[in-house]
Formats: structure tokens, sequence, C-alpha cells
């Protein structure tokens, strides 16, 4: 017989063709079946970022204007206080029903506006549906093997962590959504057979993505630098891949430069949101803290047990300086960044300033990404700043539960599991692997540069890191069972 390390895993545990996409069906209706669960048996009236979102369903579906106003009249103006695609997703079973005043929908007056709420979150469910599917496929491009592909969907769609957000009118499914395809088409673009169309679609989706979290357009002008590159040293490399990065960034380039122009001619602000100020003014703040409080952070961030820990050794100096629970931490984190009158600067003005105090502070600002990194490493119930979104699983049979337990802990762990992924990765020279997991980096690289790096910040990566999980599986099953001796 052949080598073990020649077989293929499938052969080996009989895993067919056929049963692989009854499995998907039934892990993909069993995902339906947590959300809708989950949904029934808690949904929050919208508060803060859900708010507004909502609220900018409501009126796109009503007033076809992108607004967190709750004026609710034809009169509304518009604005550029939230990233229109998330709005806009939610917005379409409102335009199909007969939906209540603002006001019911968010404070849920009456069971009806509860009800109209429940449709709304099926968008998300749909989305969470699309990510089990895409998770499969994934798994299978970069593996070969539908054994590992069936166990990364029996995983995501046994978790209620994609769920748990399904009843949280944010941003955080339709960018897990729109990253994991567009990394799937981005791997495409330069390894399938079908490179144009995939890289028009990744394009398309990246445009999708951007719209739905700003800070993704840094992505896209890193893509642009790589095409800007590869035209540079085209005698030296393929010159298809140029034309591939061109059709890639050309659809984002369009899409966002129509809502910049919207913005412009409503606004004056040739901008994408007027949000980045006050996520910056936070990151600006803590380049100001002193060592102590800075390694504090280390323990403080150890999954469930942390703060704990980090209690014992630095007191109260950790929770003050990383709770944002506390009352008048946001006055304490992010006001005193700001410049003097600094409502009559320029936006570019502000963030120059920001820019300037980073680099009085250089030391501490480098310093703070590894630990941010560190942070953003941990999702799941553990580590989420929203843990009270994240509910247990609808069922009852304590084996399952078990089980559950056992998968907050490796939702726990899919950071450091990604990170060594990569280590693998580029120790292998796979390319291709890297070229699917770079959004990644770039998204651990971005929000602890320049954000305080929340593990909310880590969901839409988390597919993607847990798909991570299986290529490491893969990498180091290739590497130990290399040299077995044959099977008699």
């Amino acid at each position: 017989m052949r080598p073990l390390s020649k077989m293929n895993l499938d052969t080996f545990y009989g895993f067919r063709q056929p049963f692989s996409f009854v499995m998907v069906i039934l892990c993909a209706l069993t995902q339906v079946w947590i959300c809708e669960s989950v949904v029934k048996n808690f949904l929050p009236a919208p508060e803060y970022d859900s708010a507004d979102y909502v609220t900018v369903a409501y009126n796109m579906a009503k007033y076809n204007v992108s607004s967190i106003s709750k004026l609710d009249s034809a009169n509304v103006t518009p604005d550029i206080a939230r990233e229109p695609v998330t709005g806009l997703l939610l917005s379409l079973p409102m335009r199909v029903m007969e939906v209540g005043n603002l006001e019911c929908l968010l404070a849920q007056q009456v069971d009806t506006c509860k009800e109209q709420l429940r449709w709304v979150t099926r968008i998300n469910t749909i989305q969470v549906v699309f990510i089990t599917i895409g998770v499969f496929i994934a798994v299978f491009k970069l593996t070969s093997s539908y054994l590992l592909s069936n166990a990364a969907v029996l995983l995501i769609s046994s978790s209620v962590l994609l769920p748990s957000f399904v009843k949280v009118f944010s941003s955080e499914i339709p960018a897990a959504n729109f990253l994991l395809w567009h990394s799937i088409l981005l791997w495409g673009a330069f390894f399938s057979k079908h490179r144009r169309v995939c890289a028009t679609g990744s394009g398309i989706l990246l445009l999708a993505l951007i719209l739905t979290k700003a800070v993704y357009v840094y992505w896209m002008y890193l893509l642009c630098v790589c095409l800007i590159l590869s035209w540079i040293y085209k005698s030296r490399i393929n010159k298809s891949i140029t034309f591939t990065l061109l059709l890639i960034v050309t659809p984002a380039f369009i899409g966002i430069g129509g809502w910049m122009a919207r913005n412009y001619y409503y606004l004056d602000r040739l901008t994408l949101t007027d949000r980045a100020n006050s996520v910056i003014a936070i990151r600006t703040n803590y380049t100001k803290i002193s060592w102590e409080q800075y390694s504090s952070g280390y323990l403080y961030f150890i999954p469930y047990y942390g703060p704990e820990i980090a209690k014992k050794y630095f007191g109260d100096i950790p929770e003050n300086t990383y709770d944002d629970n506390k009352p008048g931490w946001v006055e304490k984190h992010m006001l005193p960044a700001f410049p003097p009158n600094f409502q009559s600067l320029s936006e570019s003005d502000i963030l120059l300033h920001f820019g300037q105090a980073m680099l009085q502070n250089l030391d501490k600002h480098l310093a703070l990404i590894p630990l941010f990194i560190y942070r953003g490493m941990f999702v799941g119930p553990c580590c989420t700043v929203e843990g009270n979104y994240i509910m247990d699983p609808p069922f009852v049979s304590r084996p399952i539960q078990l089980f559950w337990l056992a998968q907050k802990l490796i939702t726990a762990l899919l950071g450091p599991i990604f990170f060594l992924s990569i280590f693998l990765i580029i120790r292998k020279k796979n390319w291709g692997l890297l070229l699917f997991f770079s959004p990644v980096l770039f998204n651990f690289l971005i929000h602890s540069a320049f954000t305080q790096f929340y593990s909310r910040f880590s969901i839409p990566v988390y597919p993607m890191m847990l798909i991570a999980l299986f290529v490491c599986f893969d990498l180091y099953r290739q590497k130990n069972f290399n040299g077995i001796p044959s099977i008699p």
C-alpha cells in the first residue's frame, strides 16, 4: 500500500463527496436553528451602535437616506456617522413589511415591533449561513480534504459566537461574511482556473467590506501599493499579476469614490466616516500610560482569569486603565488626547495632532502594538467586551454542553493557533496560504497600531482564524506523517 504520508485523509476515513455536501446542508440548518433559538430567547432593545444601525436601516427603508437622525420625517438629512452597507442590509426586510415608527422599533414598545426586529435579524442569519458554507469551501480549497472541511463546518455551525451577534444589530457579522469571501476570491484570483472572475468578485466584496467597516480602506490602499510595485517591476514578474490586482482594486476604488463624492456633495466632507477621530484619540492617549500600566495589560488580557490575576499583582491599575465600563472612562481616555478648541479644527488637523502625539511617545506607541495584538487574539465568551451578548447554546444534552465547553477553549486559543499557522506557512514558503490569510494579518496590524483593539474587533476574522486551525493541523500532519513506513 501507499505510505501513510501519501494517503488521502478522506480515503483513510471513508469520506465521500455526497456525504460532505449533506453534512454542509445539515450544519447550515443547525446554524439557522441556533440563530433562531438565540433570538427567540433574548432579543435586547437596540442600544449604542445597534440603535444607530437600526436607525440607518429605518431611514433607508422609509426615506432612502443613510442617517442616524431620529427625526422620523421626510426632512431627515444625510450624514456619515455610520458606513452604509450594514444599514442597507438591515433595511431589506423593512422595505417589504409595514414597519412601525422608529421609536417603537428602538424601544420594542409592542410585540409587533419586536416581531419586526426578529425579521430584521434574519438578514444576519442568512449571512451566518454564507459564512458556514464559505468555511467549508475555504478549508477544502486550502487542504483538499473533505474530512477537514466537514470538521470545520461542524465546529463553526455548533458555535454560538456568531449566532450571539445575530441579535446585535452591528457590523460584525456582515464584515465577517465579506472578509471571508473576499479572501476566498482573492486566493482564487491568483490560484484558480477562473482568475478574472475571482479578481472582480474579490474587488466587489472588498468594496462591501470597506463600506461596512471603513478601517479596511487601508487594506485597499495596501493592495494599490502592491499594484504600483508590480507595474514598476513588471519585467521581473508575471504580467498577469498586475492585471489581476487592477481587477481587484478597480471596483473597490470606483465604489468608494462614489460614496466619498456623495459625502462631499451633502456634507462638504471628502471622507468615508467621521468616527475615526474618537477611535484614534483613545489610542493616542494610551501612549501616555505608565510602563506599570502597560505591563499589567499582559496579565489583564489573559482569557477568563486575567482580571483576577492582574489584580493580585497590580491592584486596580489594569482595571482603571483598560475597563471601559468604568464611569468616566471615555472622558479619561479620549478627551485629553484632543487638541484645544478641536471643534473648530478640520479632520486632517486633528489627525495630524494625533500623529505628532504618537511620534512624541514613539517607544510606547510601538510597545503597545504587540500588547494589543495579544489582546485582540482572544475571542469568544472569554474575552469580548460585549460578553453578555454571547449566550449559552440552546441545548440540554450534557454531552453537548461538555462539547461546547471544549469549544469555548478552542475559540479562545484560535488567535495563538493562527500565528502558529502563519509561522508554519512562512517556513514552508506556501505563498498561496499566506495570501489567503493576509487580510487577517492586516486586521491585527491596523487595529493594534491605531485602536485599543477590543476583542470584538476580531469577530470579523473569527471564521478565518478557525480555518487556520485546520490548515495548521494539515501542515502539522504533512510534517509528522512524512517518512512513516508503508502500511503492510
